[in-house]
């Protein structure tokens, strides 16, 4: 009996081992480097704030919006329904193809959030982007409408 519990415990010591040294060979891809960018915020009562994200590690964006009720004063019910991107260009801001993220959850008595899809982004091409968001909150005012964060001008 005894030299079965040490071939179980010799086998469970192995397995052990083999399971850390294949933890350690395996490789997780490098991290992307990621900046926050044109970030805004509005609001006392009800608190609305828009940025994008720039991986610069796999050239791309992501546009991303939040609305919360603040504490303090009146209750208000909020949602921010769509986010995306806008580029500048020779004829104005125009919107980023898919680059519309919807987010139909509802109205939330707190906070929420949303964001769009990844977009790729031409490396090497120098840009002008900002967020917009659709922000509504219900209460005494209630409000629905469209925000733009500060632009950011970047390289890819």
């Amino acid at each position: 009996m005894r030299k079965t519990f040490q071939r179980f415990a010799l086998r469970g010591a192995i397995v052990a081992v083999l399971a850390s040294l294949l933890g350690a060979f395996l490789v997780q891809p490098a991290s992307a480097a990621v900046y926050s960018r044109g970030l805004g915020c509005a609001g006392t009562q009800v608190k609305r704030c828009l940025w994008f994200n720039h991986d610069s590690t796999y050239n791309r964006l992501r546009a991303y919006a939040w609305v919360a009720d603040v504490d303090g004063g009146r209750n208000y019910n909020v949602a921010v329904n769509r986010v995306h991107l806008q580029v500048w260009t020779s004829s104005g801001w125009r919107v980023v193809s898919n680059s519309t993220g919807t987010d139909y959850d509802g109205w939330h008595a707190v906070r929420d959030d949303a964001h769009g899809p990844l977009v790729p982004c031409a490396n090497g091409v120098r840009f002008t982007v900002r967020s917009v968001a659709y922000f509504q909150w219900q209460g005494d005012p209630s409000f629905s409408g469209w925000l733009a964060g500060p632009a950011a001008t970047f390289t890819c």
